[in-house]
């Protein structure tokens, strides 16, 4: 019996990345929105319902966005492996340890650096609110 494959489509051409990726014809494709990723219960769900290999296909691996959001999901899914892919042939894996050992301290940093960001953003817009106050 053949192992289910189930391709999650996010951009780009589903027939090109299959072929870059000699996955077979029989293989799932079902789109996937980046806009899902909002929806944590929906998604763990959709994930969880998957068997077999599972992979995410993009046109342009290097520029699709939230690839650790993605694996932070198949993780909470409980997914030991997978892989996101393009219509180039590139490829960038999954494993349950990998995202324990190393993804997760990614986005960890990315997290904290956003806080940052944000906090910075809110302590200079109160500093022009008050600015202005004083100057009227």
């Amino acid at each position: 019996m053949m192992e289910t494959v189930m391709l999650f489509l996010l951009s780009g051409d589903a027939q090109k990345i299959l072929a870059a990726h000699s996955l077979p014809d029989s293989t799932l494709v079902e789109p996937f929105s980046e806009k899902e990723l909002v929806t944590p219960l929906a998604t763990l769900r959709r994930l969880r319902q998957a068997k077999g290999k599972i992979f995410f296909g993009t046109k342009v691996l290097r520029l699709q966005r939230y690839r650790l959001m993605i694996k932070l999901f198949l993780f909470l899914a409980g997914k030991l492996h997978a892989a996101i892919i393009d219509e180039a042939g590139d490829k960038e894996m999954y494993s349950f340890w990998r995202f324990i050992f190393a993804d997760i301290w990614k986005l960890f940093a990315e997290t904290i650096a956003s806080a940052f960001v944000v906090l910075e953003t809110y302590l200079e817009l109160e500093s022009l609110k008050r600015r202005n106050w004083l100057i009227k």
